[in-house]
């Protein structure tokens, strides 16, 4: 059985040899009962069958909301407090059908069981619909299995709340609860897979590559890459990114690469069945599953990416040779910036743009995000002002940290993007903004290792190997350049060396000369992923703390705190003098006055959102300022700015009423309004300027 969370997820919740068959028509396809999951999983595509379903053990239930939209949210919402507060384990995962319809999974006992019916009862009269719409289930298709419509719905939370809710399941065995796949199990699949290849192959024959997709002609064509062939010759594994280093993960790199390279189904599978025996024995076990669920969505995605960016077809196996020359060139002028770095803070630097570039060259542009939480997932460093400060040096001297692209009012939207400036003489490459700021694809590998293993590996890497004295030169470990290595330095780079060694990133010949290599122990591997779901936890809660800022302790604090400060500061201006107060206000009206429309806007938008967090009511104050002018200090006020602003250039005057217009919409502020100015004799209409004039609001620094 595939060895992963959803299906040690679901060997725990559903009875063994109870897996039956759905059509399209969500009907029981009939005469079929399978034994296991696996089994069950590959009827999938075959004879008009869509999906499968299974019977829960006796001590689970899943609760099956069949509401579109807001009503199937909320209601899905209420029965996973209702298990929370009855401290029962549960997951959630959309049922596929429409947005809002759900399954919860709960775990129950003989007290609890009865409990939750009545619940549900109480709901279905609450929100008056049937027992269709709202209804206890002991039978429902397995996590793993794909919706009747194809669809393939996930976990709500993503993989941080499935890898939880797989620790927490009573019913995990305890050697799965990381559902990692031990070495031995391995070796066991493999022997299994090897044994059964002749008779898959002779079983399916040509017949079943008739459902295999056929990929389209790549541009500019490839091979298959050397760490790849390795891998399927030797079973060597390669240096990956992501979080995942599951043989599942390197199966399906693998059989992408294959597809990249232009392999057909036929030529595919047979380097599949001819592999190592440590390599591909999934794929192995069952060659219609391969087939369907492998290979065809590798032909699938790799076919729509490319059809919406020829130019990714280059960065879908490495980044084109100009950028892999541009980024070495900036590794090597990396090394020569490290020698102006503190020399206790160079590994810092090392690693953060060494990071940096590894994403460049995995993206295959000069441009992408650096949000500074995924650098702690990158690079293992948790103090994040650490990171800051690096980014802040090779800004200008690496590349061009871009920082307007990093919208407070929606940080998950967007981020710092860093490009990297080509060497004098390179061709210059035409960059644009990345696409997305989501995660980018990271490795682990470095997170266990010390923090100047790094700086060796790639120097080597660089530079060839070398004897442990030149190299740590060549690293930049000692603090003056051109200094030699002392004890304490040699000392440093042999532990970094050994390191490498132990995670099989580096060898040592007889005569003392080390090399750097590309494969990673299983060992190593083990223990990176380990601890980049350690971090990956720990960036999710600081995440979701973020995020979650205006509820909960932390935020009621904050915004006690912040109306603390400005009664303070509201009691030290009441203490003032008029006369103080008057000059002070004139003062920074004319120095507001004197700033670009841009700054004004921005200056007033972060005044009125500093209000906002101290718990004043925008709109409210705003009306309370402009009640405190009397009818003859407003038509002079008005007069005034009216002909301040009928001097202005057109443009300049389109420019101003249209930051008012959004500075009004952002806070709800309300239109300008001329009903409490009554001039005391009849005279001529106001003019399209003051119509349009937006003055009020500028008559006091506290409207800024």
């Amino acid at each position: 059985m595939t060895q992963g969370p959803l299906n040690h997820l679901d060997e725990a919740l559903f009875e063994p040899g109870s897996w039956r068959a759905l059509d399209a028509s969500n009907v029981a396809v009939p005469g079929l009962l399978a034994g296991s999951l696996d089994a069950a999983l590959g009827w999938v595509g075959t004879r008009a069958i869509a999906t499968v379903f299974g019977r829960l053990r006796s001590d689970f239930r899943v609760v099956d909301v069949d509401l579109s939209g807001n009503r199937g949210d909320a209601v899905t919402d209420l029965v996973a407090d209702w298990a929370v507060k009855h401290s029962r384990w549960h997951l959630v995962r959309p049922s596929g059908g429409a947005a809002g319809r759900h399954h919860i999974f709960i775990h129950v006992d003989v007290a609890t069981l009865p409990a939750l019916r009545e619940y549900v009862a109480q709901l279905r009269k609450s929100f008056r619909v049937n027992t269709s719409s709202i209804d206890v289930r002991t039978a429902v298709r397995p996590l793993s299995a794909p919706h009747r419509t194809g669809a393939t719905t996930t976990v709500l939370g993503g993989a941080r709340v499935l890898r939880e809710a797989l620790r927490s399941c009573p019913d995990v065995p305890a050697a799965k609860r990381t559902g990692r796949r031990s070495h031995g199990d391995i070796a066991r699949v493999s022997q299994r897979s090897r044994s059964s290849v002749s008779q898959t192959a002779a079983r399916d024959g040509s017949g079943s590559w008739l459902r295999a997709a056929l990929p389209s002609p790549v541009p500019g064509g490839r091979t298959l890459p050397d760490v790849w062939d390795e891998y399927l010759t030797h079973g060597t594994r390669p240096v990956i990114g992501g979080m995942d280093h599951s043989g599942s993960t390197f199966e399906l790199i693998a059989t992408k690469k294959m597809v990249v390279a232009g392999y057909t189904p036929a030529q595919a599978w047979n380097a599949v069945s001819a592999a190592h025996p440590s390599a591909m024995p999934k794929a192995c076990l069952n060659q219609k599953r391969w087939v369907n669920n492998v290979w065809n969505h590798c032909v699938e995605d790799l076919t729509t990416f490319f059809a919406e960016d020829p130019t990714a077809a280059r960065s879908a196996d490495q980044a084109s040779p100009e950028v892999l020359a541009i980024v070495d060139a900036a590794r090597r002028r990396l090394h020569v910036l490290l020698w102006e770095y503190p020399v206790r803070r160079r590994d810092t630097l090392a690693t953060v743009a060494h990071a940096v570039l590894d994403r460049i060259e995995r993206t295959g542009v000069l441009r992408v995000p650096v949000p500074e939480r995924n650098l702690v997932l990158d690079t293992g460093i948790a103090f994040r002002p650490a990171i800051r400060a690096a980014l802040r040096f090779i800004d200008g001297k690496l590349g061009t940290l871009h920082r307007d692209t990093l919208n407070p009012a929606s940080p998950e939207t967007g981020s710092f993007e860093f490009e990297l400036i080509p060497a004098q003489g390179t061709a210059v490459l035409e960059s644009s903004p990345p696409r997305s700021h989501a995660p980018l694809p990271r490795s682990s590998t470095w997170l266990p290792l010390p923090p100047t293993a790094r700086r060796f590996w790639q120097t080597l890497r660089q530079n060839g190997p070398s004897a442990i004295a030149p190299l740590c030169r060549s690293a930049a470990l000692p603090e003056l350049l051109n200094t030699p290595a002392g004890p304490s330095t040699l000392r440093t780079g042999r532990s970094s060396l050994t390191a490498l060694a132990a995670a099989g990133l580096a060898l040592c010949d007889s005569d003392g000369i080390w090399t750097a290599t590309s494969t990673v122990a299983p060992e190593h591997a083990t223990a990176a992923a380990e601890e980049a779901d350690r971090l990956e936890e720990q960036i999710d809660a600081e995440r979701q703390a973020y995020r979650q800022r205006q509820s909960g302790t932390w935020a009621a604090q904050r915004r006690r705190a912040l109306a603390k400060d400005h009664a303070r500061y509201q009691a030290w201006w009441d203490t003032l003098p008029a006369e103080e107060r008057q000059e002070r206000q004139e003062h920074h009206a004319r120095a507001f006055q004197r700033l670009p429309l841009t700054t004004q806007e921005a200056l007033k938008a972060q005044f009125a959102t500093r209000r906002t967090a101290a718990g004043i009511n925008e709109p409210a104050r705003y009306a309370r300022w402009r009640e405190a002018f009397s009818p003859d200090d407003v038509i002079l006020r008005t007069t005034e700015r009216a002909a301040a602003f009928a001097a202005l250039p057109g443009p300049l005057q389109q420019a101003t009423i249209a930051s008012w217009e959004r500075h009004r919409a952002r806070f709800g502020l309300p239109a300008p309004s001329r009903s409490r100015i009554q001039p005391p004799e009849p005279g001529p209409q106001p003019t399209f300027v003051q119509q349009a004039l937006p003055v009020p609001e500028l008559l006091a620094t506290t409207g800024v």
